[in-house]
């Protein structure tokens, strides 16, 4: 995704994340699905100070938030 800053773009895509984490139908879908596995790929934005919390606000499967 590119745009300009604080539109909303991790906002959104960890939101897409966190359905799929937990096997929720995406927008605009009503079919439920298998939980899978995400991988996120940033150059700009912290694990600590953005990532995990925006995961936690959007209620993504708490297992990916284990320190490893």
């Amino acid at each position: 995704m590119q745009g300009n800053s604080g539109i909303g773009k991790t906002m959104l895509a960890l939101n897409i994340a966190a359905a799929l984490s937990k096997g929720e139908p995406l927008p605009g879908d009503t079919q439920p699905r298998e939980p899978v596995n995400i991988i996120y790929n940033t150059a700009e934005d912290g694990l600590g100070d953005t990532i995990k919390p925006r995961l936690r606000a959007a209620e993504a499967d708490p297992y990916y938030f284990n320190d490893r």
